[in-house]
């Protein structure tokens, strides 16, 4: 079975309790945050940054270039996924379906978002502006020497290079919410 690393970059551990509820069981979640900032926070977000259920806290970085943290300082190997769940996303229940098609020879697998209770993007699509981080699960395998650049293009860029390392599976099955706790 190939494992699945959820890194969440988080500058927001208020919505932390919400994310974690929305991870399936079995994922390794990573939550990534800069150990130096204080955080006027839930005592539940408290808990989950200092004592962490099903997650390993690392920390101190910050920009989009947190997710190059989490691959550098993350036990990954051949075999592993990764999905990015930035912390005002959430994992949608249809997650479990786009999970369920992994396979070693894709890059990676493109799926949907829900936002504001409507897919994002119709038809699913590797498009400038029409993709997300959150709408992508990574094999490392492809990606272990690839990393994020720190700009406003910074997803589909990532998104477009890993795209050239080989299939890839793109489906119309929503896998997460977009942007879903800041509706609130």
């Amino acid at each position: 079975m190939n494992r699945l690393f959820i890194i969440t970059p988080c500058i927001r551990p208020e919505n932390l309790s919400k994310v974690e509820a929305s991870i399936p069981e079995g994922a390794i979640w990573c939550v990534i945050y800069d150990e130096g900032v204080e955080h006027t926070s839930t005592p539940r977000a408290n808990y989950i940054l200092q004592n962490p259920k099903r997650n390993r806290v690392i920390g101190k970085h910050e920009d989009c270039t947190v997710r190059n943290y989490g691959f550098d300082n993350l036990p990954l190997q051949d075999g592993d996924w990764i999905y990015f769940l930035d912390d005002d996303n959430l994992m949608h229940p249809n997650f479990s379906d786009v999970r369920a098609l992994i396979d070693d020879q894709y890059v990676m697998i493109v799926f949907g978002q829900e936002y504001k209770g409507v897919k994002r993007f119709e038809p699913v699509t590797l498009k400038h502006c029409e993709i997300d981080g959150g709408a992508i699960l990574v094999n490392w395998k492809f990606a272990k020497d690839l990393r994020w650049n720190n700009s406003r293009v910074a997803d589909w860029f990532y998104i477009t290079e890993l795209s050239k390392r080989g299939p890839l599976k793109i489906v119309e099955t929503i896998g997460s919410y977009y942007n879903k706790l800041r509706e609130v």
